[in-house]
């Protein structure tokens, strides 16, 4: 037989009784609660995205950057190829081009002892008429620019002279020659001088002879081109060239050295951006800064406004998970001292606008004993409660979590009201100026090289402003000789590393990747503001600079 298909006698579940049996006793949650948590829930997505964001333009910004780096250096490759390491041509090395001018040539045996300005002397005895003739020929420099005239003949004849005799040659054309005659010392006799062996042409004669005519026919040095120049040298110094030389490297390295010394400063510029974290934080509803505060200091608050989760714990807690970073940016202008080729001192000044940011949904309307206890608020947006309140005519003015806790300890000093609103966000911006010292470390090859950086700064802080995109709260700025819950100036360590190019020998560009730390935060002392978690602001970015060596083209 077959079974029956009713299942009404089969047994029950233990699931299915408990099920049927509290059915009646469900009750389904407020829908102010379900809004509730829909709203924490866009908030806490909201802030997840805009993390995201934050990174993602970084980034790109790195990327970006990086790539115009790359673009720059191979058009700028392309444009000049390759020249930058070229020797400069039209630049010759003296001391070099004077001693291949000035010093003899090894090569050949008629230059051992002939320099430039001098002439090779070649003594010819004819014993036909007796006659010596003299044929004095320049010899050519090495280089082009010291180009002579061309070669000219003088033939000295002297007849019939004996050795008592005082009868000064003849001399038939013009000659330029500053040795003596008995400066010989490579020269073989057979080859450099043919002299007849005639008694009446002494040796002794005939050199002294040769030295009066010399003497005699000795002339300055702005006669005409065609006239005599003769220039009688005693004793020429084999070393006179290489003195010269030598004269020559020394001013070389000397001129060297003062350009060298001028070329250690280098001035230059730079930008970036970074990631800032001002790392200020509320305590949380159960730390002992909200244990501590009487209970009775929410007594007189305007309990119209509060509603059940709207309160100060809440709005607290709110801006710690919500606060994040916004595009922050920085400049500089710096000067360069190098020590020596890999280390350097640098200094400047740098000016930064730093900012964070919040999303919030509570506004605190706070009723302070004078309008003097928030100093820069802009009190053309208040509120004017009812006047028949005890306590007068209730002025309040509207802010957030920020600026009522940096502003009151405990919120002892004022009649509160949480009210919640739709999100809008909070900016806090802070500008400052800096003196950074920084000292640097760079080696490389050829026209790219890495470096590091390390020193310290210290930041004045010349504007502290919390702006809002809500119309309901109003801006506060903190000018630098206004009273404020931020510090006037604190100290920063810096440190940097990065890749540059050398686009000349005077002008390179660099990128790096930058890191600061201050040493106190940018709040008041824990003593000031007991209820701020203290903690100590920092950033992380990108820059790009260049710089240019003074003295060098």
């Amino acid at each position: 037989m077959k079974e029956s298909s009713d299942n009404s006698n089969r047994p029950r579940k233990l699931e299915e009784v408990f099920r049927d049996g509290f059915e009646s006793a469900e009750v389904n949650p407020r829908t102010s609660i379900w809004h509730r948590i829909e709203q924490d829930l866009e908030v806490q997505q909201a802030g997840y995205y805009k993390k995201r964001l934050v990174w993602y333009r970084s980034v790109a910004a790195a990327s970006i950057t990086l790539l115009m780096l790359a673009m720059g250096y191979f058009w700028y490759d392309t444009q000049t190829g390759h020249h930058l390491n070229v020797p400069n041509a039209s630049s010759p090395n003296l001391a070099v081009e004077n001693s291949k001018t000035i010093a003899p040539a090894k090569g050949t045996e008629s230059n051992k002892l002939t320099s430039p300005d001098q002439s090779s002397v070649t003594i010819n005895n004819t014993a036909d008429d007796k006659s010596v003739k003299i044929a004095s020929t320049e010899v050519e420099p090495a280089s082009q620019a010291y180009m002579s005239k061309e070669r000219r003949l003088a033939t000295i004849t002297r007849r019939g002279v004996k050795p008592g005799a005082t009868t000064i040659a003849e001399v038939n054309n013009s000659v330029s020659f500053t040795r003596q005659a008995d400066v010989t010392n490579n020269h073989q006799p057979d080859k450099g001088i043919a002299i007849n062996k005639n008694p009446n042409l002494q040796p002794d004669s005939l050199r002294s002879t040769l030295a009066l005519g010399a003497a005699k026919l000795e002339s300055p040095l702005n006669r005409q081109a065609d006239s005599v120049q003769i220039a009688a040298v005693d004793k020429p110094s084999l070393f006179k060239t290489d003195s010269t030389a030598f004269d020559l490297a020394a001013t070389n390295s000397t001129e060297t050295k003062k350009r060298v010394q001028a070329n250690r400063w280098a001035v230059g510029g730079g930008t970036g951006s970074q990631y800032f974290e001002q790392n200020i934080r509320f305590a949380d509803a159960g730390s002992q800064s909200f244990a501590a505060a009487p209970l009775g200091n929410y007594a007189n608050a305007i309990v119209a406004k509060n509603q059940p989760g709207n309160s100060i714990e809440a709005a607290s807690e709110e801006f710690n998970q919500n606060t994040r970073s916004a595009f922050s940016y920085r400049a500089a202008v710096a000067a360069t001292y190098r020590l020596n080729d890999k280390w350097s001192i640098e200094t400047g000044f740098s000016f930064a606008e730093n900012k964070a940011q919040t999303t919030t949904s509570y506004i605190i309307y706070k009723r302070p004993v004078t309008l003097n206890n928030i100093p820069g608020v802009n009190i053309g947006n208040v509120n004017y409660g009812n006047n028949d309140n005890l306590m007068g005519q209730n002025v309040t003015i509207p802010v957030t979590i920020f600026l009522a806790r940096l502003t009151d300890d405990y919120l002892t000093n004022a009649n509160v009201s949480v009210e919640k609103v739709d999100p809008f966000t909070m900016y806090y911006r802070y500008r400052q100026m800096s003196l950074p010292i920084k000292l640097r470390y760079q080696q490389g090859r050829g026209k790219w090289f890495n470096f590091v950086q390390a020193g310290g700064a210290v930041n004045v802080l010349l504007q502290t402003s919390v702006l809002s995109d809500s119309p309901k709260v109003p801006a506060a700025e903190y000018s630098i000789g206004q009273p404020s819950p931020f510090r006037k100036w604190y100290l920063t360590a810096l440190g940097s590393v990065g890749r540059g190019l050398k686009v000349t020998d005077a002008w390179q560009v660099q990128g790096s990747l930058d890191v600061a730390r201050s040493f106190s935060p940018l709040t008041l002392s824990p003593d000031q503001l007991s209820n701020v978690n203290q903690s100590k602001s920092y950033y992380v970015g990108f820059g790009i600079s260049s710089s240019y060596v003074i003295g060098k083209k």
